[in-house]
């Protein structure tokens, strides 16, 4: 935890608290082209509440948010509109009175950690793609990647249950799956109640046997979105829409550590191994550092992982013929993966030259959760968003 929170403090200046709250957010991921969920409106005070009312007479399904927050507290998800007029949400039936009165609470900073004013975010419904869905049963999954200095260094899927009453929050007892960055494959469950295991407690779904669709996409987006919020040491959370794609809820400037119980992994050898890096390595694009994280995973972040990048790097004529010039279309981050169309099935060939893949580097924290309080962008973590 203080080795975490030293990240935080030396990598996430002060300066930019302003700027990370969800409605800051959206309006940077909007104007930069960061995908994420169709903002319908932001109600700033009282005397807006026109603007939400408009939003109810013409959506029938919506997400109703503070700008701040976490724990999922203050979000009400719209699904449906009853012949009646009311509305079918997570919380029950509400009549648009309710929402109103909701969103008036919102911008009087009921939910605001500091009490202060905030901001009633209302945007779009996300459609999970059936992948994930598939596996969870319920609620709305939700992938999490941990971006340090540009490069996606640890991820992990959130997966509902019954217990977490189709939220996608570890403590309230979801389940989270490690997944390998160099290809999106799955390593197992863990849930804060029954530990470490290898099937979802409700749809009895193998949680090993998958892999994510589209895994490139994931990485691309969440090293995009961390560059836009110029946070060193983040976590991006993302959802796969069935339209869409991967598309970015929140940026978490404090990410929890749960996520080292989900991979069964520490953070420590990974942090430490990319800030031994030379500083010629923070000026690399974003598309090079995460074709080089998906490498050193493969490599399990050992120390010649550092070499192989070096002899990337190298003319063609100074490699010693281990290292493809270009890395073949059928190689994801250093592994050739055999995996169907839905993205299931296991690697066929990994390179073991670099060291074994999976091995823990330092015991995980069984105090820490993916909802730590503080100066987070994304621990509001409802239906919609996790």
């Amino acid at each position: 935890m203080n080795r975490r929170n030293r990240l935080i403090k030396e990598y996430n200046p002060p300066h930019l608290n302003p700027e990370l709250d969800k409605a800051s957010m959206k309006r940077a991921f909007h104007g930069t082209g960061v995908p994420t969920p169709e903002t319908y409106a932001l109600v700033e005070s009282p005397s807006e509440l026109e603007d939400a009312e408009a939003i109810f007479e013409a959506k029938d399904e919506f997400v109703i948010k503070p700008d701040s927050g976490y724990g999922g507290e203050g979000i009400i998800v719209v699904t449906d509109r009853t012949d009646a007029g009311d509305f079918e949400t997570s919380k029950g039936l509400k009549s648009p009175d309710q929402l109103l009165a909701h969103v008036r609470s919102i911008t009087e900073g009921q939910y605001d950690p500091m009490g202060l004013e905030g901001v009633a975010v209302i945007e779009g419904l996300i459609h999970p793609d059936d992948h994930l869905l598939s596996i969870a049963g319920q609620g709305v999954p939700d992938i999490r990647v941990i971006v340090f200095k540009g490069f996606p260094i640890m991820a992990m899927t959130r997966l509902p249950t019954e217990e977490s009453e189709g939220a996608a929050n570890l403590h309230m007892g979801a389940v989270g799956v490690g997944l390998d960055v160099a290809n999106g494959q799955a390593q197992g469950g863990y849930q804060s109640t029954n530990k470490w295991f290898n099937e979802h407690p409700d749809t009895k779904v193998d949680l090993e046997s998958f892999a994510i669709p589209g895994w490139s996409s994931v990485l691309s987006t969440a090293v995009k979105a961390a560059e836009v919020s110029r946070l060193g040491y983040t976590g991006v959370d993302i959802v796969i829409d069935e339209d869409e794609g991967p598309m970015v809820l929140e940026i978490n400037a404090r990410p929890g550590l749960g996520i080292q119980n989900s991979t069964f992994n520490g953070l420590l050898k990974r942090t430490s191994f990319i800030e031994s890096l030379p500083d010629s390595f923070d000026l690399k694009s974003p598309e090079e550092k995460i074709e080089l994280a998906r490498q050193w995973d493969a490599a399990n972040w050992h120390e010649n992982g550092i070499e192989l990048a070096k002899r990337w790097d190298a003319p063609e004529w100074e490699r010693d013929g281990e290292l493809p010039v270009e890395p073949p279309s059928d190689m994801v981050g250093g592994v050739y993966a055999d995996l169907d169309d839905d993205g299931r099935g296991q690697p066929a060939v990994e390179l073991t030259m670099y060291g074994e893949h999976g091995s823990a580097d330092e015991s995980s924290s069984s105090e820490a959760t993916d909802s730590a309080p503080g100066n987070t962008v994304g621990d509001s973590r409802g239906v919609n968003d996790r």
